[in-house]
């Protein structure tokens, strides 16, 4: 698990990045308390999601208008909204169940 934000270092992004090429499965969880918030740093990890087509799941608490429509447009992700932090806890202890 890795803690990123719009701020984060370039460091930190490309690592991601390179676990999200190297994942046979994978969740990533966006939080958002606003919905126009610029994606600055996490773009890189929006376009991984979206270019390199590897099935996944992306779970977002909150709104953010670029991401939906950007990541409910690809087939190869399922995308849910959730929202609670206790959601996406509920959502892992039932994927690693099965």
């Amino acid at each position: 698990m890795l803690d990123l934000d719009t701020f984060s270092e370039e460091m930190l992004v490309t690592q991601a990045c390179r676990l999200l090429q190297e994942a046979t499965h994978f969740v990533v969880y966006f939080k958002s308390e606003n919905e126009e918030v610029p994606l600055r740093a996490v773009q890189k990890i929006v376009e991984e999601l979206i270019w390199k087509e590897k099935p996944g799941t992306v779970l977002l608490e909150g709104k953010h208008r670029r991401l939906q429509v950007m990541l409910t447009a690809r087939p190869h992700l399922t995308f849910q909204t959730i929202d609670s932090v206790e959601d996406l806890k509920l959502f892992l202890e039932i994927s690693l169940a099965t």
